[in-house]
């Protein structure tokens, strides 16, 4: 084992992000302390790699190194490079940590191309977690998976909807298969942002709400027909329609819910 990388590990001033809850906290040290120990063992292998190659290396007449041993630079360079691989996969766990928990999109490959070309020791999971609030740009997890469902719903809407009643109307937002009575794949997208926006305008929270998920599962493996009516009879969203024409209509308890649906989620900006 490298003792100056365990040194370089050792020299690194952990301190607890007071942003993190107790389990995230522990997640991620937990993670930094597989990379470590990973990451030791390699660069001691790698050490003694180059040790050995060292002792058999021969130059021939061409000043080219090769080994008269069974280990060349080859075997070497395959250790460096996976130590580097499994330097992206520290990253990348706990970026889907934080995205599966919270339902949030985070950009790894940001992440990993900043630490590219540092030490081995290096992002910790300290440094990993504020990249990541970086990319919050201000917002809580929480806030940030709710912006970024608004977000998707609104950017999915390219006609400003129309209110007449109860009903929220969306012109042209879907495309129906012509020789199937269902939703086509390429509006399912569509679709599926909806359902998380009603869910989360209905509960505050971001996850699908049963009636939207079961549906989805519906429309999607076409055991149900896309343009009958499907009521729900919640306190605020009573039923939503799809209309061959590509039109889908949605109906709420009361105009102000409706009102309310369409400047936060239908609206973009």
């Amino acid at each position: 084992m490298s003792n100056a990388i365990v040194s370089l590990f050792n020299s690194i001033d952990v301190q607890a992000s007071s942003r993190l809850s107790p389990a995230d906290l522990a997640v991620c040290q937990h993670q930094e302390q597989l990379y470590k120990e990973a990451i030791e063992l390699l660069s001691g292998v790698s050490v003694q790699m180059k040790e050995m190659f060292a002792r058999y290396k021969v130059v021939n007449d061409r000043f080219i190194e090769y080994s008269d041993g069974y280990l060349d630079r080859s075997n070497i360079r395959y250790i460096e490079d996976q130590m580097q691989e499994i330097r992206k996969s520290h990253i990348s766990k706990i970026c889907m940590h934080f995205e599966k928990k919270y339902k949030v999109s985070l950009d790894e490959a940001v992440i990993i191309r900043k630490y590219k070309d540092t030490p081995l020791e290096k992002p910790s999971y300290e440094e990993i977690v504020e990249e990541i609030f970086v990319q919050l740009g201000g917002f809580t997890f929480e806030e940030k998976a709710v912006q970024e469902l608004k977000d998707n719903c609104a950017s999915h809407i390219y006609r400003e909807p129309e209110i007449k009643g109860t009903r929220l109307i969306l012109n042209n937002f879907i495309y129906m298969d012509s020789w199937e009575v269902r939703i086509s794949w390429q509006s399912q997208e569509k679709v599926f942002a909806l359902f998380k926006a009603l869910s989360h305008f209905e509960s505050g929270r971001v996850e699908w709400l049963y009636q939207y998920s079961s549906l989805a599962n519906n429309l999607r493996d076409m055991r149900a027909e896309a343009y009958q009516k499907h009521e729900f009879g919640s306190n605020q969203v009573q039923a939503i329609r799809f209309f061959r024409n590509g039109k889908t209509e949605i109906t709420f308890e009361t105009y102000e819910q409706a009102q309310a649906f369409k400047k936060d989620y239908c609206l973009k900006g």
